[in-house]
């Protein structure tokens, strides 16, 4: 069996796709998850400056996940869902954001302190009403999600620079 060589043009294409394609994905996965990541943190932040009407737990509940880690071991996950209602000038809203960077591992605890039928305040976005929490202010793994897309985002851009002089050719 023969084997041809790739000619030089094919080869210099696909070591483009590398050099070029991965750190383009970072960097776009980073940016992402750095501006979702970001708009969340900045909306705890802001959430203590809302106001708040009174509404009502309509349901809470535990639900039970699972999932796989890079191991392969079988995990199990648990995650609060509270529903609640409340209403701005005569218009009803439905809510289920407890708070901005809740635990998975605060399920039970979540759930114990909103029961069905509980009378709670509402913190409501005063230009998005259907924008509301539980329980305002910021938590430190609200972070956690733009830190990663930083961290997404700095290495692509790193690669977008390096990448190129890793992969030249000398003469």
């Amino acid at each position: 069996m023969k084997y041809r060589r790739l000619s030089s043009s094919k080869s210099k294409k696909n070591s483009m796709i590398v050099i070029r394609g991965l750190p383009s994905i970072f960097i776009i996965v980073g940016f992402l998850a750095f501006f979702f990541g970001a708009r969340g943190a900045y909306r705890a932040y802001d959430s203590v400056n809302w106001l708040y009407v009174q509404g009502v737990v309509t349901s809470s509940s535990v639900h039970e996940y699972e999932y796989d880690d890079s191991d392969g071991y079988d995990h199990e996950g648990y995650r609060a869902k509270v529903f609640y209602s409340y209403s701005l000038n005569e218009i009803s809203y439905i809510g289920n954001r407890v708070a901005y960077g809740a635990l998975d591992s605060e399920a039970y605890s979540i759930v114990h302190r909103y029961p069905v039928g509980k009378n709670i305040n509402v913190y409501i976005k005063p230009s998005d009403p259907n924008v509301s929490v539980l329980e305002p202010g910021l938590r430190a793994n609200v972070f956690v999600f733009p830190g990663i897309g930083l961290l997404f985002f700095t290495l692509g851009c790193l690669s977008w620079v390096f990448f190129p002089r890793a992969f030249a050719t000398k003469k």
